[in-house]
């Protein structure tokens, strides 16, 4: 265990904007680094910011070189928010930054859970220097998808009390559960923001179509991929039924050739302590084996 590490925050320039990050970097360094993003866009420091302060100082103790970094309108960097599908240049500033304060790192892997999994998937392949992704329970949907997801929600709500309690007390609207059983979605979000932020969000217009962005990442990236998932998430829920679904995005996914790791008590976020230590563990274990191939 290589427990004496280095913290410390350097800034960056990123097309005219300073951005800030830490650096978590061990005295025996690997030639694997990693490079950890915030999902949800701007919110406070606790929760997903929290998770990925733990895991940087717990790879970094093992060796691994971790930088997290805001990007442009979150946290202390400066600039505007563009969003997770807007992130092209912060990942380039990033990485050049990470390899100057971290000069042994040949080999760059970026963490991102949810949205921040979905940013890296849209702009990893574009970035020299990247050579893995580490996804967490990717943010990941279509039209189609939330129609099937919501229609099976509303199927299994048919078998409960508490249901018919509400439709004979007029809480609910008919047509809308007709249209949801019928395979039409309830409503089509002209914004997304991420379902893994904390507190409040600032709303970002997101293209539609930013999952063929997604798909055509996974196809264009030549490295390594982790996928570490969760089993009590919606949004793993939905990423699967996809992949199950959706020749492109089944065809991918079998040929990218990816590690896979299921956690049967992580939620979304991997809000406790266990399922957060489950995830670190399953990062360091690929990590080390990809340092074990140079």
């Amino acid at each position: 265990m290589n427990s004496a590490c280095l913290q410390k925050a350097v800034t960056f320039d990123c097309e005219g904007d300073r951005l800030v990050g830490v650096l978590h970097l061990p005295q025996e360094a690997k030639d694997w680094g990693v490079i950890t993003v915030v999902a949800g866009g701007p919110q406070y420091r606790a929760g997903c910011g929290r998770q990925l302060l733990l895991m940087g100082r717990e790879l970094a103790a093992q060796g691994i070189p971790v930088m997290r970094f805001d990007q442009r309108g979150v946290g202390d960097s400066e600039g505007d928010f563009l969003g997770f599908h807007r992130m092209t240049e912060e990942y380039r500033a990033a990485v050049k930054a990470f390899k100057e304060h971290a000069p042994s790192v040949r080999h760059i892997a970026l963490w991102g859970g949810c949205d921040a999994a979905a940013s890296a998937l849209i702009h990893g392949w574009k970035i020299d220097g990247i050579d893995g992704l580490m996804l967490a329970n990717p943010f990941l949907t279509y039209p189609s998808s939330r129609a099937n997801l919501q229609r099976k929600h509303y199927l299994k709500r048919l078998g409960e009390r508490s249901f018919w309690k509400k439709v004979l007390t007029l809480q609910y609207n008919p047509l809308e559960y007709a249209g949801a059983l019928l395979g039409r979605p309830t409503a089509k979000p002209k914004s997304v923001t991420s379902p893994a932020g904390d507190g409040d969000q600032q709303l970002v217009h997101v293209p539609e179509d930013f999952g063929d962005h997604m798909l055509k990442g996974l196809n264009q990236f030549q490295g390594q991929v982790l996928f570490v998932m969760s089993e009590h998430s919606p949004t793993r829920r939905e990423f699967d039924e996809i992949i199950a679904d959706h020749p492109g995005w089944g065809k991918a996914y079998r040929d990218c050739n990816a590690k896979r790791v299921d956690l049967p008590e992580a939620d979304q976020t991997f809000s406790t302590e266990g399922s957060r230590a489950a995830a670190s563990e399953a990062a360091l274990e690929w990590l080390n084996l990809l340092c074990a191939k140079q």
